[in-house]
């Protein structure tokens, strides 16, 4: 008897905790007592502060800042440790450094002249490649000491991201005729293998590889001719194109972390001043197909736009449970700006958000770039 009672006493004071749980993920729209407490966002910032930001994940408290000099940095890259960043930054004559920072704190390690505008690195946190501009050179840095290792001819590199396994970069080209994806290895420091997937020049616009190095999903803008946009499924093994859909202009995509959903994002052709649908839409890696898995509309999150919101870069936790989404248009009834989403994927409710507060006369003077999650 005693032990059945002590049983049932277990039981009651699970479903108590289950119904807490549940409870306080869906029916509070703010505080979040599901989280991971050890991820920390990094933000890249323009406008009155130049730099980078640090926020706690869990309540977008922040927790360090730091301007960045020469200008603002717009990507971000980071050991996985998460205990260094690495961004290139321009001056006013057009000359890109690259600067590595400790993230505890945030300080300048080191800063050195390269040649390109963007910066990735290997899976296993020793070369940083650094690419991209008029110069078509692509460079091989040390991570630890930012020396040179390498300086080769590649033309018309528009992104670059490396695998998660092995020791090779997957990247994006582009030229009058055509457009291809390739794949460089890094131990012959060539590229081994280009497959073309256009007989036009598509502008990459971002690129994302699933955990298990099985797909490679990237967006490319076909250019101001027509407007159109397409989103790309590339197969790895099979070396083909699986999947070839339109998708909005200047899309970012977010991966699952068990590699069966692909985030993509809207967020209107800023440059061009083209309307944004006022969704992110969800590509189904199994069946390979792509459906609106939030419409912003009914959220009411912001008064522009017919509430069709526009969203930014999304990234999705490592526990596959939020999405962070940026956009510089959402709004409270209050008028709080709402700068960074965090969004429940299962009831795909807005649980928290990162507010960057306006200056003295109400406007708007930091804008988020780009965000990244790592670990503390």
């Amino acid at each position: 008897m005693g032990e059945s009672v002590r049983l049932f006493i277990l039981y009651c004071l699970l479903q108590i905790n289950l119904f807490y749980i549940i409870t306080s993920c869906d029916s509070n729209p703010i505080i979040d007592y599901n989280v991971n407490p050890s991820q920390t966002i990094v933000s890249t910032i323009y406008g009155s502060f130049n730099g980078i930001k640090l926020y706690d994940a869990c309540t977008f408290t922040l927790i360090d800042s730091i301007s960045t000099p020469l200008d603002a940095p717009t990507f971000v890259e980071n050991t996985n440790d998460g205990h260094k960043l690495f961004s290139v930054l321009n001056d006013d004559n057009a000359n890109n450094f690259l600067i590595s920072l400790s993230t505890n704190p945030l300080s300048i390690v080191q800063i050195v002249p390269c040649i390109g505008w963007r910066v990735t690195k290997n899976f296993s946190d020793d070369i940083l490649f650094v690419y991209g501009g008029f110069y078509n050179t692509l460079q091989l840095f040390n991570l630890e000491s930012l020396s040179v290792l390498r300086e080769q001819q590649i033309s018309k590199i528009g992104l670059m991201i490396s695998s998660p396994t092995e020791n090779k970069m997957y990247g994006l080209r582009a030229d009058e005729g055509y457009s291809s994806i390739f794949i460089y290895n890094i131990d012959s420091l060539s590229i081994i293998e280009e497959i073309q997937f256009s007989s036009i020049a598509e502008i990459a616009t971002d690129i994302s590889v699933s955990n298990d190095d099985r797909f490679v999903f990237f967006t490319t803008f076909l250019g101001s001719s027509s407007f159109l946009a397409k989103f790309y499924a590339f197969d790895t093994q099979s070396r083909s194109i699986v999947s070839e859909i339109y998708c909005p202009p200047f899309a970012s995509v977010g991966v699952s972390p068990d590699g069966k959903s692909v985030y993509i994002t809207d967020p209107a052709g800023y440059l061009y001043e083209l309307p944004s649908s006022g969704k992110l839409l969800r590509y189904d890696v199994e069946t390979r197909s792509m459906n609106v898995f939030i419409d912003w509309v009914p959220y009411n999150l912001t008064s522009a736009f017919e509430g069709r919101l526009p969203t930014k870069k999304v990234i999705v936790s490592p526990d596959n449970r939020y999405l962070y989404i940026t956009t510089s248009a959402a709004r409270t009834e209050t008028g709080k700006s709402m700068d960074i989403l965090k969004v429940n994927v299962r009831n795909k409710k807005v649980i928290n958000f990162l507010s960057i507060p306006h200056d003295y006369r109400g406007y708007k003077t930091e804008i988020i770039n780009n965000i990244k999650l790592i670990n503390n």
